[in-house]
C-alpha cells in the first residue's frame, strides 16, 4: 500500500506521519489517534501549487474562490496557484496558473510549505511558494475578489481549510 523503495523503517515512519496528518485535519479525529477505517485511501488525490505573493510594501495577495461545486470551499480565501500538469515543473506550474488566474506575472522563491489536508471529496497536497510582483495589475479571472494584506491581518480573512496552515506559518514567522 506505501511502497517507496525505502527500507522498512522509513517507509513506517512515512505510512506514520501521513496517518497522523490525515487523522488531524478530519474534524472527529482531531486531537485524538485514529484508525485505518478513518483513511480514505481511495479517494482523489489532487496535487497542486499555491504562490504567497508579496508585493513592495510586503503586503500578501489574498483572493477569493468563486463559488463551486464543493460548498466547504465556495466564497473561501486562497493563496493563488492550481493543478500541476504532467511533466510540468512547481516552478512552471505555479507561474502557469497565476497567469491564467489573475494574468499577473511573479518571481518564484523558495518553497515556503507544503500542506497535505483532507477535504470531504479528496485529498489535496499544496506546494506553497513565496513569490514577490512588482505589478498591481490583476484581472480576476476565476476568483470573485481579492485583497492586499498585511501579514498581522490575514487571519481575519475566511480562508479555506487547507491554506490555513500557511496562514498561521506567515503569522507565526512574522512575530517569531
Amino acid at each position: 500500500m506505501f511502497t517507496s523503495g525505502e527500507p522498512d523503517g522509513i517507509s513506517n515512519i512515512r505510512k506514520n506521519l501521513f496517518l497522523i496528518n490525515l487523522c488531524f485535519n478530519k474534524p472527529h479525529t482531531r486531537g485524538v489517534f485514529c484508525y485505518w477505517d478513518d483513511v480514505d485511501l481511495g479517494m482523489k488525490k489532487i496535487e497542486v501549487v499555491a504562490g504567497i505573493i508579496t508585493n513592495d510594501f510586503n503586503q500578501i495577495l489574498c483572493t477569493q474562490r468563486n463559488v463551486g461545486p464543493y460548498s466547504y470551499i465556495s466564497k473561501k480565501f486562497e493563496f493563488p496557484g492550481g493543478k500541476i500538469e504532467d511533466h510540468e515543473s512547481h516552478e512552471n506550474a505555479l507561474e502557469r496558473e497565476i497567469l491564467e488566474e489573475l494574468n499577473l506575472k511573479v518571481l518564484i522563491g523558495k518553497l515556503f510549505l507544503m500542506v497535505e489536508h483532507q477535504y470531504p471529496d479528496f485529498y489535496l497536497t499544496m506546494h506553497a511558494y513565496k513569490c514577490n510582483t512588482t505589478s498591481y495589475e490583476i484581472e480576476l479571472n476565476e476568483h470573485i475578489d481579492y485583497k492586499w494584506m498585511d501579514i498581522e491581518d490575514i487571519q481575519t480573512l475566511d480562508w479555506a481549510a487547507a491554506d490555513i496552515p500557511i496562514v498561521d506559518k506567515l503569522v507565526l514567522n512574522e512575530h517569531g
